[in-house]
Order: C-alpha cells, then sequence, then structure tokens
C-alpha cells in the first residue's frame, strides 16, 4: 500500500507541474513493467528437484517411517504429484462451509471493485470537462494512504471475528453501496473523490477482515 500511495502521488505531481503528460506516464509504466518481466526471466529458477529434497525433508521431520519411494523421480511424476495434492487440498479447504461463504463473499467484493476500477475514472472525466489539472492521482493516494490507517486501527484492537466478523462486512458492505450509489449521482469532482476514497478504503478493510 505505502508503494502505491507513493507511486499516485508521484505520478499525480509530475502532471501537476507539467514535467510528464499522461502519454508519457503510460509509456513509463509499460517500460517499467517489461523492465520488470525481463528481470523475472534473469532471476534463477528454482530446480524441481529441489522441491522434491523439501517434500522429502518435510515428510521425514513428520514422520520417520516415511518413504521416499513415494517421491516423484521424474519432472512429468512431480508434476503429477503436485496436481494431486492441489486437488486434495482443494478438496480439505473447500469442505468446510464457513471457508466456501467466506471465499464467495472475497470473490464477489473484488470483483465488484474491478468493475468500479472500470468505470470510475470515465465518470471523473465526465464532470471534469474543460479541467486541465484533474487530481485524480490524489484520489487513488487517498485511498491506499486511509486503507492503511484502517487496517491498523483495526488490528490495534482485539476483536472477535468470528462473533462480529459477519456484522462488520454486512454493515461495511451496506456503506460502500451508499457511498457508490452517491458516487455514480454526483455533479462534481470532490464529492465522487470522497465517496471514491471510502469506497475503496472500506473495501480494503472488508478483505482484511474476510481473510
Amino acid at each position: 500500500m505505502a508503494g502505491r500511495t507513493g507511486a499516485y502521488l508521484f505520478s499525480q505531481i509530475l502532471i501537476l507541474t507539467h514535467w510528464s503528460d499522461y502519454h508519457s506516464m503510460n509509456k513509463m509504466a509499460f517500460y517499467i513493467a517489461s523492465m520488470a518481466l525481463i528481470v523475472c526471466f534473469l532471476l534463477p529458477r528454482i530446480r524441481w528437484k529441489t522441491m522434491v529434497n523439501r517434500i522429502s525433508q518435510n515428510k521425514t521431520t513428520i514422520s520417520s517411517s516415511s518413504s521416499s519411494s513415494t517421491l516423484p523421480k521424474t519432472y512429468s511424476e512431480y508434476i503429477s504429484y503436485r496436481i494431486r495434492r492441489l486437488h486434495s487440498h482443494f478438496k480439505l479447504i473447500y469442505s468446510n462451509p464457513r471457508i466456501r461463504k467466506w471465499s464467495f463473499y472475497w470473490a464477489m467484493t473484488t470483483c465488484m471493485s474491478l468493475q468500479v476500477s472500470l468505470y470510475y475514472q470515465t465518470l471523473f472525466g465526465i464532470v471534469q470537462i474543460g479541467d486541465n489539472t484533474p487530481l485524480n492521482g490524489f484520489a487513488d493516494a487517498g485511498y491506499t494512504f486511509v486503507s492503511v490507517i484502517l487496517i491498523l486501527i483495526m488490528n490495534w484492537y482485539s476483536i472477535n471475528w468470528d462473533k462480529w466478523g459477519e456484522l462488520a462486512l454486512v454493515g461495511i458492505s451496506s456503506l460502500s453501496a451508499t457511498f457508490l450509489v452517491i458516487f455514480s449521482q454526483a455533479q462534481h469532482a470532490y464529492p465522487m473523490y470522497a465517496c471514491y476514497i471510502a469506497y475503496e478504503a472500506f473495501y480494503q478493510l472488508m478483505i482484511t477482515i474476510a481473510q
């Protein structure tokens, strides 16, 4: 979150000082992402045999009677082993109804946030016609900063989320829906900024609670 806040602030300052424009910012983002991709290819790879050795060590730690004959001997066997483990873990985890419920909520909330991220800049643009100094970057920086503050405050207090988690999520979801309605009907940028910051900050808070 701190990195995103800094990036949004830096970008907005570049725009306001006319040191850069949106086209140049897009090119910078593309070049940085491309450099990160190249660095990923240059990083040393982890050999599958190393992972098999770790699996063997874990089995030895858990049970001294474990046999290494069940461990994969080839790369294809290793892939098959990982797929079986993934399948068994999936069944084990999602056999719990509480996990299924929270996972569904997490997925739906994330989809809604991604949907908002697709159109919020368009709504800003509608009310900012003729405005040469939009502050959209500050709005993005604001929600990341507020999110960090809310999460830190939440972690500061010892809250029994098993008892209050569902009630908190219902309340926060209701507030988020209200912010979205106001955001969609506002005719000025500053109320939209406030609603956007509040919605995204509460989204990050909800995701933290759900996890």
